[in-house]
């Protein structure tokens, strides 16, 4: 007997009928429901960056969307081809869908954002951002590292860096002490930069990138981090 792997599903409005998102999911409908009004919750407590489905979701209260069973899939590489395939038929029939990739995994999460959504939501997580107290011991460690103000590593870099774990952002760095000792290398200042300029897949592990090279909001996402 076949099993099956996940759900390809569609969010839809009950009082329009309008549809707007379509997903993949390997637990079941019920429970991926659920978890996306959890996470509309955890976006209503700052934990969570905005987009459009939850800006959609809050607009719909107090009625809930309903969810709905597009096709069964019995693999991995099927449900995400399937949720690519879905969500390109669903662009053409409604051209404000509020999914903000074009599914399956590493795609851009930023290029279905209006100029005017990036500046909105760049504001409101600089907004959330503000004042909160950084970690416990931050200032001691930082001045520990810093000692040796001949060494380069010490400097604050004239771009930043940013590091990415297959292909999502997930540390700012803004002085090369702070990446050799995230890395646990002394000399991976220097490696990354030559990474950086020979523009190699990896180093050390992970991706890298200048920060002005990034999209906008990758630029808020890692200065929240």
């Amino acid at each position: 007997m076949t099993t099956i792997t996940g759900f390809i599903y569609y969010l839809q409005n009950p009082i329009t009928d309008e549809i707007f998102y379509v997903g993949s999911t390997e637990c079941s409908l019920k429970n991926r429901l659920r978890t996306h009004y959890q996470h509309l919750r955890e976006f209503e407590r700052n934990l969570r960056k905005t987009n459009r489905r939850y800006e959609y979701l809050l607009k719909l209260r107090p009625t809930k969307a309903t969810i709905h069973l597009l096709e069964l899939v019995f693999t991995k590489e099927d449900l995400e081809k399937k949720e690519i395939f879905y969500i390109e038929q669903f662009r053409k029939i409604n051209k404000n869908l509020t999914n903000m990739t074009d599914g399956g995994k590493g795609n851009c999460t930023s290029k279905y954002y209006t100029e005017k959504e990036l500046e909105e939501y760049s504001l409101k997580i600089s907004k959330s951002n503000k004042g909160k107290p950084k970690p416990k011991g931050f200032s001691e460690n930082l001045s520990k590292l810093r000692k040796g103000l001949n060494n380069p590593a010490t400097k604050e870099m004239i771009d930043w860096i940013v590091a990415f774990k297959d292909d999502k952002p997930i540390k700012l760095f803004k002085y090369g002490f702070e990446i050799n000792t995230f890395t646990n290398n002394k000399y991976a200042h220097g490696t990354v930069k030559e990474y950086i300029k020979r523009k190699g897949k990896t180093s050390l592990g992970y991706q890298w990138k200048y920060f002005s090279n990034c999209n906008k909001e990758i630029q808020d996402i890692v200065q929240l981090i």
